[in-house]
């Protein structure tokens, strides 16, 4: 069948593209691969810039229905710095673009779900459980997938893809994939049930070999990410590697992250 568009991935990127080039009266095929959205860090923070993209394509009051959170403030801790002047000295975040009071936060599977549901509203074609077994482009670009147990090819003027690093779409197309030599390790966590951390400001910090970072996605949630060297590789292994993990963010100079 041919379509004026076929995206591959439909997380974040994918399916806010599909919705938006549906609306616009575009025939849209949006192919992904799972079945159900897994957690995963990205996706879950939109910088104020972002924010701003949103209300210029019309998700903005989208994702904020769907549950999205502004954060408004930032404070830096350091083991060199007096945790009370960090706190005092917060940066506002509604200072990088007009309107936006700050980034918005939203939980990546629900990000992506609640994106999907909308290119479908739209009136994409939008399929999961979705194989990609071939793609062509050049003069006459074709997807070929497998989806339900069958076989299908695409046609469209234009394939973007929209699936990560291991992206088909980008092999076929030439494109090289450029990466950094990675220095640390980086895990997150979403943490449930937080009392006491205020759901308005995010923080950054350092002590000793550790480093995070944490922001609020409403109600009592806080994802907390952190950082810790390639040698340490199993620090917080084991059974009980999310304790070890949360315990490491107990710092002097970071007393809020007891809410943690």
């Amino acid at each position: 069948m041919a379509y004026d568009l076929i995206i591959v991935g439909g997380g974040i990127g994918g399916s806010a593209l599909a919705a938006t080039m549906a609306k616009a009266g575009q025939s849209v095929l949006l192919l992904e691969k799972s079945t159900a959205y897994e957690d995963r860090v990205r996706g879950e923070w939109i910088a104020p810039w972002g924010v701003a993209e949103t209300k210029r394509l019309g998700l903005y009051d989208l994702l904020k229905g769907a549950g999205g959170h502004h954060i408004t403030s930032h404070v830096t801790y350091d083991e060199s710095y007096d945790p009370q002047t960090a706190e005092q000295t917060a940066l506002p975040l509604g200072i990088f673009a007009e309107g936006v009071p700050g980034p918005l936060t939203i939980g990546h599977p629900h990000h992506c779900q609640t994106l999907f549901d909308e290119a479908v509203r739209a009136g994409a074609k939008a399929l999961r459980g979705v194989t990609v077994t071939d793609v062509k482009l050049g003069a006459s670009p074709s997807v070929t997938y497998e989806v339900d147990g069958e076989t299908h090819t695409a046609t469209a003027p234009l394939v973007v893809g929209a699936e990560g690093r291991q992206s088909l779409v980008r092999k076929e197309a030439g494109i090289a994939l450029h990466q950094d030599k990675p220095h640390h390790w980086f895990a997150g966590l979403l943490v449930e049930g937080v009392d006491g951390w205020e759901d308005t400001r995010q923080a950054i910090g350092t002590e000793g070999n550790f480093g995070f970072l944490a922001f609020p996605q409403g109600g009592d949630r806080v994802r907390v990410y952190g950082g810790y060297a390639l040698d340490e590789k199993g620090r917080f292994a084991g059974e009980d590697g999310a304790r070890k993990f949360l315990d490491a963010f107990r710092m002097r100079s970071a007393p809020a992250n007891e809410a943690l």
